[in-house]
C-alpha cells in the first residue's frame, strides 16, 4: 500500500511541470484569458476566424477541426473529473484557440496548422481507445467496491469490513494484471499484423518467419536486399514501433490507419507513416528523447535511392524542433548518421550538413586499426598460434599491418584471414609475406584469386566461377543448401540423385562469407566489382551468368514438376530421399525468379 501515494505523487509532478513549462512561455494576458476557456470556446473561435476569413474570400475549411475536437470531446469528461480542483483544464483548450487566432492573419501559416491539428485526430483516437478501457476498468472497480459495502456492511460487523476491504484489493489486483495481460497480448497481435502489412510486398516474402525478418534482426545482413529503399523504410518503422518495449499506443496507430484502413504499403504510404512517427514520439515532461537514424553504406546504393533517401532525410530534419526560446523542455531530438565513400552526387548534396572526412583522421583510424589487429591477434589465429608469439612479437606484427593497410580495415581483415591459410616453417616467413602482400585492395584480390585458381584443374576452376557467379548476380543472397542446390542444376541435367557438398565453398572462402542468416555474400561488394572488371580478367561475365542461372532455373523446375506431379502411381517413385538430401532446396527460388 505505501507505493500508491509515491505513483500518485509522481503523476501529479508530471502533470504539473508540464503545466510550468506551458505557463512559462504564456504571456501574463494570455494567462489570466486561459483561465476561463472551455472546449466550446475553441469551437466557437474556429467559426468565427471561418466567417473573418470567408468575408475576405479566403476561406480554410474550418470544419477540418471537427474530428479532433469529436476527439477530445471523448477526454472532456474524464479529464474533468481529473482536474477538479486544479488550474490545468482550461490549459488544454485555450492554447489551440490562441493559436488559431494568432495564425487566422496569416493564411499560409494557418494553412499548416490546420493540417497539423487535422492530423492530431488520429492519434487522439487511437490512444482514447486504450484510455477509454482504462478509464472503464477504473469506473467497473468502483461499482464493484460501492456493490460490496452496500451488499456486506448490513450482515457484517465492525471486524469484517477489514476481509471485505482484503477480498477487494485481491479482486483489484488480479484485475489489473488481467487488464494488463489482455492489453499487452492485443498489442502483439496488432504488432504482428503490422509486421505483415509491411512484408506485404516485400521481395523476400518467401521468408517464413515474417516477425524475425524485419524485427529480430533489422539491420538485414543480405546484401542486395538491404540496399531496398522500402526495405530501409520498414527497417526504420519496425525499430521505432518497438521504442521502449513496444509502443501501444504507436503499434494501435498503425494497426488503425493502415492494416484496418486496408492502405497498401507504396513507397510514399511508408515514408509518410516513418515521419509521422517520428512526430508522435515523445519523451516524458522534461525529459530529452534522442532518435538515431544510421544510414551505412549509402554509396553502395544507385544515384536514384541515393535521391530517394536524401529526399528522406531533409524531411526527417525539417521536423526537428526549433533551437529557440519558444521550444518547451519536453522534447525530442533526431539525429541522422550517414556514412558513405566520397563522390560528387553525395559531396554535394550533403554539403550542408556537418561532415567528417576519415582522410584526415588518419591517426585514429590507425589506432583503431591496431586495435582490431592486436584483438583478432590476442585471440589466436589458429595457424600462428602454434609459434607463440611474444608481446614484443605481436606488436611488430600490428604495426606491420596497420602500416600496409593505409587506413583500411578491409585490407587488414583480409591480410589476417589470408595469413591464417597459407604454412609458414618460422616467424621470419610471417613478417615477410606481409611485407610482400600487396597494399592495394584489387592487386590483393588478385593475389588471393591466383593462388585459388593456381591449385584448380579447368574444371574446377569454371566450377568455381559457376558459384561466384550465383554470389554475385543472384536476384536475392542464397543460402549455403540452396547454393548446393542450384549448382547440381546449373549444367541443364534434371535427373539429380544429390547435391554437391557443403565444402564447395572452402576453396575461395576468402572471398565470401556465411552470415548471420545463413546468407552467403561477398566479404565486401569490391569482391564483386573486382571479380567483374578487368583487373580479374574478366572472371565473372554477367551475360553469360544469367544464360546458366536461367537454365538452372528451367532445369530445377521441370525436374519439380515430373517429381511432384499427382500423376505418381507409385508410391516408391517419390522423391522423398532427394527431398531429404536438398536436391530441391533451389526449388522456392527458381520459381520465384
Amino acid at each position: 500500500m505505501s507505493s500508491k501515494p509515491a505513483m500518485v505523487s509522481s503523476a501529479q509532478r508530471t502533470v504539473l511541470d508540464a503545466f510550468h513549462d506551458l505557463e512559462k512561455v504564456i504571456s501574463a494576458k494570455d494567462s489570466r484569458s486561459f483561465q476561463s476557456k472551455t472546449l466550446d470556446d475553441v469551437r466557437e473561435a474556429a467559426l468565427k476566424i471561418e466567417k473573418q476569413l470567408a468575408a475576405k474570400l479566403l476561406s480554410r475549411n474550418m470544419r477540418r477541426l471537427e474530428p479532433l475536437f469529436k476527439g477530445l470531446e471523448a477526454y472532456h469528461k474524464p479529464l474533468e473529473v481529473l482536474c477538479n480542483g486544479t488550474p490545468y483544464l482550461p490549459w488544454i483548450w485555450a492554447p489551440i484557440k490562441l493559436i488559431l487566432q494568432i495564425s487566422a492573419d496569416y493564411v499560409e501559416a494557418l494553412e499548416e496548422i490546420l493540417k497539423a491539428y487535422s492530423r492530431w485526430k488520429r492519434l487522439v483516437s487511437t490512444s482514447w481507445n486504450r484510455f477509454r478501457r482504462r478509464f472503464d476498468h477504473v469506473i467497473k472497480d468502483l461499482d464493484h467496491q460501492v456493490d460490496l459495502v452496500d451488499r456486506e456492511a448490513a450482515s457484517h460487523s465492525i471486524t469484517a469490513v477489514e476481509s471485505i476491504r482484503q477480498d477487494f484489493r485481491q479482486w483489484h489486483t488480479t484485475n489489473l494484471e488481467k487488464l494488463a495481460e489482455d492489453e499487452k497480448q492485443s498489442t502483439l497481435r496488432q504488432f504482428q499484423s503490422v509486421m505483415s502489412w509491411l512484408k506485404a510486398d516485400s521481395v523476400i516474402s518467401e521468408q517464413e518467419n515474417i516477425i524475425d525478418a524485419i524485427t529480430e534482426e533489422p539491420r538485414s545482413y543480405a546484401h542486395q536486399e538491404s540496399l531496398q529503399y522500402e526495405r530501409m523504410l520498414t527497417s526504420f518503422i519496425s525499430q521505432l514501433l518497438q521504442h521502449n518495449n513496444l509502443d501501444s499506443d504507436l503499434i494501435e496507430f498503425v494497426y488503425d490507419d493502415c492494416v484496418t484502413g486496408k492502405k497498401v504499403a507504396t513507397l510514399k504510404t511508408l515514408e509518410t507513416l516513418l515521419i509521422t512517427l517520428l512526430q508522435a514520439i515523445t519523451p516524458k515532461v522534461g525529459n530529452h528523447l534522442t532518435v538515431r537514424l544510421i544510414l551505412d553504406g549509402l554509396d553502395e546504393c544507385d544515384q536514384t535511392r541515393q535521391g530517394k533517401l536524401l529526399s528522406l532525410i531533409n524531411q526527417i530534419v525539417s521536423i526537428q524542433p526549433k533551437a529557440d526560446g519558444t521550444t518547451l523542455s519536453c522534447t525530442t531530438a533526431i539525429k541522422i548518421f550517414v556514412s558513405c565513400r566520397d563522390s560528387a552526387y553525395l559531396t554535394m548534396s550533403l554539403k550542408k550538413y556537418p561532415t567528417l572526412s576519415l582522410y584526415t583522421e588518419d591517426r585514429h583510424v590507425k589506432a583503431a586499426i591496431n586495435a582490431y589487429a592486436a584483438q583478432r591477434l590476442g585471440e589466436g589465429i589458429e595457424k600462428l598460434a602454434d609459434w607463440d608469439f611474444s608481446p614484443d612479437e605481436i606488436s611488430r606484427l600490428v604495426s606491420l599491418i596497420s602500416q600496409k593497410s593505409d587506413g583500411m580495415f578491409l585490407w587488414a581483415r583480409l591480410v589476417l584471414d589470408y595469413l591464417d591459410s597459407e604454412i609458414y616453417y618460422d616467424k621470419d616467413e610471417i613478417y615477410r609475406a606481409i611485407e610482400e602482400i600487396p597494399s592495394k585492395l584489387s592487386d590483393l584480390y588478385k593475389r588471393i584469386l591466383g593462388n585459388i585458381i593456381n591449385h584448380l584443374e579447368p574444371r574446377s576452376v569454371s566450377r568455381m566461377a559457376t558459384s561466384l557467379a550465383w554470389i554475385a548476380f543472384s536476384h536475392r543472397p542464397l543460402r549455403l543448401y540452396e547454393l548446393q542446390s542450384a549448382l547440381a542444376f546449373s549444367s541443364g541435367e534434371q535427373e539429380i540423385r544429390c547435391v554437391p557438398p557443403k565444402r564447395v565453398i572452402e576453396p575461395f572462402k576468402l572471398l565470401v562469407e556465411e552470415k548471420p542468416d545463413s546468407t552467403l555474400t561477398f566479404i565486401h561488394f569490391s569482391v564483386a566489382e573486382f571479380l567483374k572488371g578487368e583487373s580479374s580478367g574478366n572472371f565473372l561475365v554477367e551475360k553469360d551468368a544469367a544464360v546458366e542461372q536461367a537454365v538452372a532455373c528451367l532445369a530445377c523446375l521441370r525436374a519439380g514438376l515430373l517429381a511432384f506431379s499427382p500423376s505418381h502411381s507409385d508410391p516408391n517413385s517419390m522423391p522423398t530421399a532427394k527431398v531429404l538430401r536438398g536436391v530441391f532446396a533451389f526449388y522456392p527460388y527458381a520459381q520465384a525468379n
